[in-house]
C-alpha cells in the first residue's frame, strides 16, 4: 500500500467516524462530500446535500459573511470562525467551524469540520445574564444611594440658598444658614467618597483581590464549561492600594469575558506573584488566539475589549503585554508597580 492510500484510507476512517459534522465543498460552495453527523444534525441525506450549497444551510443574515470568510479563507489557507446551520425543519443550531483548503482529487477544495456549541451558546448567556443582572443590581443599590444619601442634603441646601435669597433674613441669620450651607456641602462630599467606596466588589472589601478572583474562578468551574486555575501562592494583598485592586480585578474579569466570547478555550491559567515594588500577573488561555496587531488595528478589538484592558493598565501605571497567534493560544503579561 502507498503512502497515499494509507493517507486517504486514514482519512475516510477519520471522515466516517468523527462525532463532529465535517464536510468538503469547492469555491463556488458546492458540497463536493459530506458524512453522517452532518445529514443526522441537518435531517438532510446525502445525496439531498451533495446537490445543495452552503447557503442553503445558512440563515439569511450570513449570505454576505460567507463569501467575505471564503476570501479570507483563500488568503490564509486556514480559518476558525463561528456561524449557524440550519436543519431542514427550520431549526438553527450554533456551530463553531475549522476550515482549511486541502487537495481533493485534482483540485482545491475547502474542507470543514463543524461542531455544536448550543450548550457552550447557553452556558455563555447564563453567565452574561449573572453579570448583567449583578451590574443591575449594583445600578439600583448606586442609585438608591444617591437619593438617600446625596439627594436631601442637596434638599437642604436649595431650601437655605432660597431662603437667603428672599431677602427675608437679617445678616446674622444669613451668616448663620451659610454656615449650615458650607456643613451639609461637606456631609454631601463625604457622601459622595462613601459611596464611591461602595462601588467596589464587595467581596474584595471583605476578603481581598486574591479571594475575590477565586470567587469568580470557582463560580466559573463551577459550570462545567471551562477550567480555571489560579495560582498565588505567598501573595499578599497588603500595602496594594484599593484602586489597583478594583482594577486589576476588572483587567481579569475583562480577560475571561474574552476568552469565554472569542477564545473557543477549554482552560485558562491565572498566576499572582508580586514582589516589594511590582504586582505580576500573567494570564493565559489554550484557545484559538488571534493576530494581536491586526485586531488591535481594526474594529474588531474594540468588541474584544482591548482598549479597555489596556486603559485600565495604564491608568493605575502599568505595563502589559499579549502574546497571541492563531491557534496557539492567548498570554498576557501585567506588571504594575505599587
Amino acid at each position: 500500500m502507498t503512502d497515499k492510500n494509507s493517507a486517504e484510507l486514514k482519512f475516510k476512517s477519520l471522515f466516517e467516524n468523527s462525532s463532529d459534522e465535517i464536510y468538503v465543498i469547492d469555491f463556488e460552495e458546492n458540497f463536493l462530500e459530506v458524512n453522517k453527523v452532518i445529514c443526522d444534525a441537518l435531517g438532510y441525506s446525502r445525496e439531498e446535500l451533495l446537490k445543495m450549497q452552503v447557503k442553503d444551510i445558512k440563515p439569511d443574515k450570513y449570505g454576505d459573511i460567507v463569501e467575505s470568510l471564503l476570501e479570507t479563507l483563500k488568503k490564509e489557507g486556514s480559518l476558525v470562525f463561528e456561524s449557524e446551520h440550519v436543519s431542514k425543519e427550520g431549526k438553527r443550531i450554533p456551530v463553531e467551524i475549522k476550515s482549511r483548503i486541502i487537495d481533493y482529487g485534482k483540485r482545491k477544495a475547502i474542507l470543514s469540520i463543524a461542531r455544536d456549541i448550543t450548550e457552550r451558546k447557553q452556558m455563555e448567556r447564563k453567565i452574561l445574564n449573572a453579570i448583567l443582572e449583578a451590574e443591575e443590581k449594583e445600578k439600583e443599590r448606586f442609585a438608591k444611594d444617591l437619593h438617600d444619601g446625596i439627594g436631601p442634603l442637596l434638599t437642604s441646601i436649595e431650601i437655605y440658598i432660597n431662603i437667603i435669597q428672599s431677602g427675608k433674613v437679617s445678616n446674622a441669620e444669613k451668616q448663620k444658614l451659610l454656615n449650615y450651607i458650607k456643613g451639609l456641602a461637606s456631609e454631601a462630599s463625604l457622601s459622595v467618597k462613601e459611596i464611591s467606596n461602595n462601588l467596589r466588589p464587595s467581596v474584595i472589601s471583605r476578603f481581598g483581590l486574591i479571594a475575590a478572583i477565586n470567587s469568580m474562578c470557582e463560580k466559573l468551574n463551577s459550570t462545567g464549561v471551562i477550567k480555571v486555575s489560579l495560582v498565588s501562592g505567598n501573595f499578599s494583598d497588603q500595602g496594594i492600594s484599593k484602586d489597583i485592586e478594583v482594577t486589576i480585578y476588572r483587567i481579569v474579569n475583562e480577560l475571561i469575558n474574552n476568552t469565554l466570547k472569542h477564545a473557543s478555550a477549554k482552560k485558562i491559567s491565572i498566576y499572582f506573584t508580586r514582589d516589594n515594588e511590582c504586582l505580576l500577573l500573567n494570564y493565559s488561555d489554550d484557545g484559538i488566539g488571534f493576530n494581536f496587531q491586526e485586531t488591535y488595528k481594526s474594529d474588531t478589538h474594540k468588541g474584544m475589549g482591548l482598549s479597555n484592558i489596556i486603559s485600565r493598565v495604564n491608568a493605575i501605571n502599568g505595563t502589559c503585554r499579549f502574546n497571541s497567534t492563531q491557534e496557539s493560544g492567548t498570554e498576557v503579561w501585567i506588571k504594575v508597580k505599587l
